[in-house]
C-alpha cells in the first residue's frame, strides 16, 4: 500500500483510504463491520464506453477473512417505482441467488427514496440538477447484483455496463453509502481537477450532466450488512484524450460548493 489517510466521516466512521494502482476505500466503524466503496470512469469518444476501475481484491479479501461470515439462502427482490418520460410505472422482479437476503418491499422502496433524495440534496449544494429515478437503471443494477455479487466473498467489481456506477458494501440504509461517496470531496482538488480513484464516487455523484439514477441493494446476513449499487445516466467521470482536456471536462462538470 502506497499511502494511507484516515478521516472521520459524518456517520462517525474511521476511513482508511488506500492509494495505489488499484484502490478500495475500506471503512471501519469501530467494532462493527468493514465497508468498501468503488466507482467507475469513462473515456470521451463520441459514444463513450465505460472504463471501469479494478477492485483491490487483496484488500477486500483480507477484510472478509477477518470476519465470521456465514452463508445463507437468499433472494433479491426489486420493486421499481419511477417516472420515466412522463409516465409512472411499477415493476417487480424476483431473482433467486446466493447473494443476499430478501429485502422487504416497503423497506426497499424507502431506501430507494432516500438514495434519490440524498443524491439530490448533495447535488443541490453544488448547483447540479436533480436526478430522476429510472426503472431501467434500477433493473440493470438489480440484475447485476443478483448474478455477480456474493455476501460470502465481497468484492466490488464493476459491471462494465453503459452507465456511470458507484458501489458500496458495509453501509446500511440509503443515506450512509451516499454520504461515504460524497465525503471524498475533502480529497478533491478543484485547483487540479480530474479523475482519481480516491474521489471518483464524489465526482460521479455531482456530475452536472448526469440526469437519471437507479440503485439496487442486497442485504447481507453477515458483517458486511448491505451492498449498494447505483447506476447513473448519462455517465460522468469522463476522461479526455489529454490531461488538459480531462481537466477541462472536470472543471466544467464537477462544480464547487455554491457558497465557496
Amino acid at each position: 500500500m502506497d499511502n494511507r489517510r484516515y478521516r472521520q466521516n459524518r456517520a462517525g466512521l474511521i476511513t482508511l483510504l488506500v492509494v495505489s494502482a488499484v484502490v478500495v476505500a475500506v471503512v471501519v466503524p469501530v467494532s462493527v463491520y468493514f465497508g468498501a466503496i468503488q466507482t467507475s470512469r469513462s473515456t470521451e469518444p463520441s459514444e463513450p464506453r465505460p472504463r471501469t476501475s479494478r477492485t483491490s481484491t487483496g484488500t477486500a479479501t483480507s477484510a472478509v477473512q477477518t470476519l465470521d461470515v456465514g452463508s445463507s439462502t437468499q433472494v433479491v427482490r426489486t420493486t421499481l417505482t419511477t417516472v420515466t418520460r412522463g409516465s409512472s410505472t411499477t415493476t417487480e422482479t424476483s431473482t433467486s441467488s446466493s447473494v443476499g437476503s430478501t429485502v422487504p418491499e416497503q423497506d426497499l422502496e424507502e431506501i430507494q427514496r432516500v438514495l434519490l433524495r440524498r443524491h439530490n440534496e448533495l447535488r443541490g449544494l453544488h448547483g447540479s440538477p436533480n436526478l430522476t429515478w429510472n426503472d431501467e437503471l434500477t433493473r440493470f443494477a438489480a440484475n447485476y447484483a443478483a448474478n455477480n455479487f456474493s455476501c460470502d466473498n465481497v468484492q466490488l467489481i464493476h459491471s462494465g455496463g453503459p452507465y456511470g456506477e458507484n458501489l458500496a458494501a458495509g453501509y446500511q440504509g440509503g443515506e450512509s453509502p451516499v454520504n461515504a461517496w460524497y465525503d471524498e470531496i475533502s480529497l478533491y482538488n478543484y485547483n487540479d481537477p480530474g479523475f482519481a480513484e480516491a474521489t471518483g464516487h464524489f465526482t460521479q455523484l455531482i456530475w452536472n450532466t448526469t440526469l437519471e439514477l437507479g440503485c439496487a441493494i442486497v442485504n447481507c446476513n453477515n458483517a458486511w450488512s448491505q451492498y449498494t449499487i447505483c447506476e447513473y445516466y448519462p455517465m460522468g467521470n469522463i476522461v479526455g484524450s489529454t490531461r488538459e482536456r480531462t481537466q477541462e471536462l472536470f472543471r466544467q462538470h464537477v462544480p464547487p460548493l455554491l457558497d465557496s
